[in-house]
Order: C-alpha cells, then sequence, then structure tokens
C-alpha cells in the first residue's frame, strides 16, 4: 500500500506558468468584487441617509402647510460633483432619474406618483439653491446626469 503524489515529478514549465497565471486572475478577480462590494455597500448607506433627509424633510413640510405630498416631479441638471464614486458601477440611487422615486418610496414607505416637471417648477427649484423642495403637493427634485 503505497500513495502515489506527482509534488516531485518534473511537469511542463507551460503547466506551471498557466497555473500561476490562473491563481493570480483568481485572485484579482475577488479582490476586484470586494472592492466592487463595499463601494455598494457605501453608496446604499448615503442612498438611505439622503432618501430618509429627503423623507424628513416631506414630514415637516406637510405638519407645517397641513398639505399632503402625493407627487414627485424631478427636474435634470448637470453632472453631479459632490459623489467621490463616479463610475456605472455605483449610480446614487437618491440622484438619478430612473430611480429616484423608487428610492425614496422605498426607504420612506411612501408611494409618490411622478408627474412631468413645469418650467415654474425648475425655476423655483434653481432660485432655492436646494436639492429639492415641496409645492403645494408636488416634492420637486433634481436628477443630476453621471
Amino acid at each position: 500500500m503505497y500513495s502515489e503524489t506527482e509534488l516531485f515529478e518534473k511537469k511542463p514549465i507551460s503547466r506551471v506558468i498557466t497555473s500561476i497565471i490562473l491563481l493570480l486572475y483568481v485572485i484579482a478577480t475577488i479582490y476586484s468584487n470586494i472592492a466592487i462590494i463595499n463601494v455598494h455597500k457605501q453608496i446604499n448607506k448615503n442612498e438611505m441617509a439622503k432618501a430618509s433627509e429627503i423623507g424628513e424633510f416631506i414630514d415637516t413640510y406637510e405638519k407645517e402647510n397641513n398639505i399632503q405630498v402625493k407627487k414627485i416631479a424631478k427636474h435634470i441638471f448637470p453632472y453631479y460633483t459632490r459623489n467621490k464614486f463616479n463610475n456605472f458601477v455605483t449610480i446614487d440611487a437618491a440622484k438619478c432619474l430612473w430611480s429616484v422615486t423608487g428610492c425614496i418610496n422605498f426607504y420612506n414607505n411612501l408611494h409618490l406618483e411622478e408627474v412631468d416637471g413645469t418650467s415654474e417648477q425648475r425655476k423655483m427649484l434653481e432660485e432655492s439653491n436646494k436639492e429639492y423642495i415641496c409645492i403645494d403637493d408636488i416634492l420637486v427634485v433634481k436628477i443630476f446626469y453621471y
């Protein structure tokens, strides 16, 4: 009863090099995936914080004005520079066209209905120098292109 091993047998150099390259590739892929996951976790925290901030703003507005915000209007503005994670993998859902409504609704348990924004709303939003305002029963938000 003997066991055999290939450990001490000669192997072609190409097989060794291929094994090393594959090992390095696997390590690089694992590292890259971990880095992407960490960035997503940070973006998710940022989204939750922004959506919660907007939710608190809506609550305050509703209490002060005795009106319920039921709609959301989005206005597109140029590139957003405050996000240090600027790449296609890390879109901040609280600031982009296709996801802001869902993000605000999800984190604040709301059911805002999307409506088209008007030029008057855009002007008021620009004059306020804020990322969002409420006008009557409409939350008006700035949307940024990345």
